[in-house]
């Protein structure tokens, strides 16, 4: 691994690490970031619960954070492994699952998500919220999903898009890494990691290449409401924009406004084959 590569992983380490109180209370705050945050888990779950998943189907929740997603996951009676490099981030998980009342049917493992160490065909479902832009190589990751994943078992995963309103109204502040936006103002840390944005049509491809086939794609996320660096709608006036602009876009009346919320949501579905099959037709 490259020594860049190897600095950021570090570096995304130490930030998540230390800031575990931070993202095990974010959700509950009544800002734009919290909304934001709520709306995306609200989402993935209608997702996850559109699959029609069986009771204790195997679930991988991959960089589960302070496990607000691995609760959901038990609560709908899915076995889980929640996966997570911090330490911090998994006591953080367990005491949340314990103090829901859910410690049975959970596993809580530490590692790398570019070195998943689970036999082939163990999860009928991976799920991975905010993991993917944190990675150095987020590609190694997909192919690593591609062999845990069953023949017919899902991913639904997020992302940054990368031609998110957002962005094309601010992109100097994501170009030069600014800790000027919502989700940094409010951050433990006054240096945190930057994460990595992606087009939908490329990163499907990517999904593509990797033995799935895609069920379906979203994005969704306004605001905050900066243009180069300068607030234009102050933040309680931003809320009931982005949640007007989410209307919008959800009703489809106003083309393409659907394609440019900032976070991207996409579930696939793994190919009727299994790691080894695709290995053999690819070569």
């Amino acid at each position: 691994m490259a020594k860049k590569e190897i600095g950021k992983k570090a570096f995304v380490y130490k930030y998540f690490h230390n800031a575990t109180g931070h993202w095990n209370d974010v959700y509950e705050g009544g800002d734009m970031e919290a909304l934001h945050l709520k709306l995306r888990m609200e989402n993935v779950l209608a997702r996850i619960d559109g699959l029609g998943l069986p009771e204790g189907a195997r679930v991988l929740d991959l960089g589960c954070g302070a496990g607000l997603m691995t609760v959901e996951l038990l609560r709908r009676q899915l076995r889980v492994d929640a996966f997570d490099i911090s330490d911090n981030m998994l006591k953080a998980a367990e005491k949340n699952c314990r103090e829901a009342g859910f410690l049975e049917g959970v596993s809580f493992v530490q590692g790398d998500a570019e070195e998943l160490n689970f036999p082939d065909g163990q999860f009928d479902l991976v799920v991975s919220m905010g993991l993917i832009g944190y990675v150095p190589d987020w590609e190694n990751v997909v192919q690593m999903v591609s062999h845990v994943i069953k023949p017919d078992g899902h991913i639904v995963l997020t992302f940054q898009a990368k031609y998110g309103l957002s962005y094309l109204l601010n992109p100097r502040i994501f170009r030069l890494g600014t800790i000027k936006n919502f989700v940094l103002r409010k951050s433990p840390s006054k240096r945190i990691p930057q994460e990595d944005r992606y087009s939908g049509r490329s990163f499907k491809g990517t999904l593509q290449n990797n033995g799935f086939v895609i069920v379906s794609d979203c994005t969704i996320g306004f605001g905050p409401f900066w243009i180069l660096g300068q607030t234009v709608i102050p933040e309680k006036l931003g809320i009931r924009t982005y949640i007007n602009m989410q209307k919008l876009a959800d009703s489809h009346r106003i083309p393409y406004l659907d394609r440019l919320g900032k976070t991207c949501i996409v579930t696939a579905r793994r190919s009727g084959v299994d790691s080894k099959q695709l290995a053999a037709v690819k070569s």
